[in-house]
């Protein structure tokens, strides 16, 4: 917090001035920088989950529906298709003759499908859990938090600009009655009040930008993390592949 408050008295110290100096822009320029940083990892993070979530086969569970089963999930994988036709000829070869070696190749072949079927699924989840679901919290609960704060600091801002209005416009009055001068002296609170307001609104936003960028090197590891599931995902591949090679050559 001592860290945040350094920060907050550089960026309110280096305010840009608009009109007057009673009139200070909504933002220091130092934070505009940052909510325009924030804003592009809003951009990337939002473009990301399309893309994750379109490079997936299986399809997501959505809220509210029930879980996805195993059969759905894998349905449309290739190697589902696969396992299916090379099972399929395997049978129907063995039918004419028990000892068909293309039979047994296909056999075998659809063996490997299935288990490729097995890591994709395994694959395609953690990708889900581990990135996609861990992306969607920022989108979904960090950022519409920052933004809501960041309405109720422009709200904060216009009614300081009403109220500082019409005190001005009371006080330019040629009638100096005692009235008007309770009016103004009541505005002059109101314009008080408004610039606490408008204060707290600005740390407020300011604790929130500052705390979401704090958090880049944690977004930064979820892209990592997905980099090592595809190290993970085709090393098992690979292993299967091998596995089976050997195999195949025994048959033939």
């Amino acid at each position: 917090m001592n860290q945040f408050n350094k920060f907050r008295d550089f960026v309110h110290g280096n305010s840009v001035l608009l009109k007057s100096k009673n009139d200070r822009q909504i933002l220091s320029t130092e934070v505009m920088k940052d909510e325009k940083h924030m804003e592009n990892i809003k951009t990337i993070l939002t473009t990301a989950e399309k893309k994750l979530s379109n490079s997936l086969i299986s399809p997501r569970r959505t809220i509210g529906t029930d879980p996805v089963t195993s059969e759905k999930k894998t349905k449309k994988f290739p190697s589902t298709s696969l396992n299916k036709f090379f099972n399929e000829a395997s049978e129907l070869l063995s039918i004419t003759k028990n000892d068909s070696v293309l039979s047994k190749t296909l056999l075998t072949c659809s063996q490997l499908q299935n288990e490729f079927t097995k890591i994709l699924a395994e694959h395609e989840s953690n990708i889900e859990n581990d990135c996609l679901n861990q992306i969607e919290k920022y989108i979904d609960v960090d950022l519409p938090s920052i933004h809501r704060t960041r309405k109720q600091l422009t709200k904060a801002y216009e009614e300081l600009k009403t109220a500082r209005s019409k005190h001005d416009s009371f006080t330019r009055s040629a009638q100096q009655s005692l009235d008007i001068q309770n009016k103004i002296e009541t505005l002059k609170k109101d314009v008080e009040y408004n610039e606490h307001k408008l204060e707290q609104c600005q740390d407020a936003y300011e604790i929130e930008i500052f705390d979401f960028l704090g958090k880049e090197l944690t977004i930064s590891e979820i892209f990592f993390q997905y980099i090592k599931l595809l190290e993970i995902y085709h090393e098992q591949m690979l292993q299967q592949i091998r596995h089976y090679i050997p195999v195949l050559e025994g048959v033939l």
